[in-house]
């Protein structure tokens, strides 16, 4: 596995991963100016597990359709270094068949981290195995036959490639990402969607005044110190 690689993919993850847990918005969290409490935010498992076949396209897309306030997932890196959508840390025997449609044997599945990308599409985990205790769990599930184990990219790109577009598909009204992958096109269109920015942990005077100066709406640091002195300096 190509060191550089997994490092560049796992940079493109922070870039994009608040955009998969896709925000519960921050104003939601707290109390309106009446004193009402905000209604409950629904986070979608795995996408929409009990209804679509867990950690896949399909199951995002569902959970989207229903209008969740954000999708939960799992992220595993293959043997040669591409981040995959997955939960288990091996293929899972309750959803994973071969090419020739046979289930794969329980306790000899292979690693996910052991497989290439190009082996991990070769599975179809567009259904339930019948008669487990997880099909079981899920008996509303419907089958999506072929759907195979989405890349990280692949998901991000299901919203046209976009962390913002992604929140506001699920129903967000916050985005945030890390502050160095923040940038003035990626600002602009979160605006132009209607989203606020939210960005974390910029700790330098430097970048505090650059975010600052960018309009940000939120900014969570671990130095509020020096960011109270610099808005307070504005």
């Amino acid at each position: 596995m190509s060191r550089k690689l997994v490092k560049q993919n796992l940079r493109e993850m922070a870039a994009l991963v608040t955009a998969l847990m896709l925000v519960v918005p921050g104003a939601a969290m707290a109390q309106s100016a009446a004193g009402a409490q905000a209604p409950v935010q629904i986070i979608g498992h795995r996408g929409a597990a009990g209804l679509a076949p867990e950690n896949t396209l399909a199951a995002f897309k569902r959970a989207c359709e229903i209008g969740v306030d954000a999708i939960e997932l799992d992220v595993l890196v293959s043997a040669d270094g591409e981040l995959v959508v997955h939960h288990d840390f091996k293929l899972k025997p309750e959803i994973a068949r071969t090419p020739d449609g046979a289930w794969i044997p329980s306790g000899s599945q292979p690693a996910v981290k052991d497989l290439t990308l190009a082996q991990l599409k070769t599975y179809d985990i567009g259904r339930l195995q019948p008669k487990t205790p997880y099909a079981a769990r899920f008996p509303e599930q419907t089958p999506v036959d072929g759907e195979r184990i989405p890349t990280f990219k692949e998901t991000i790109d299901d919203f046209n490639g976009s962390a913002p577009r992604a929140v506001k598909a699920a129903g967000g009204r916050v985005w945030s990402p890390f502050y160095k992958n923040l940038t003035p096109e990626s600002l602009a269109e979160a605006r132009q969607l209607g989203l606020l920015v939210s960005v974390w942990t910029p700790d330098s005077p430097d970048d505090l005044k650059k975010l600052i100066e960018m309009k940000v709406d939120v900014i969570t640091t671990n130095r509020p110190d020096v960011l109270k002195k610099l808005v307070g300096d504005k």
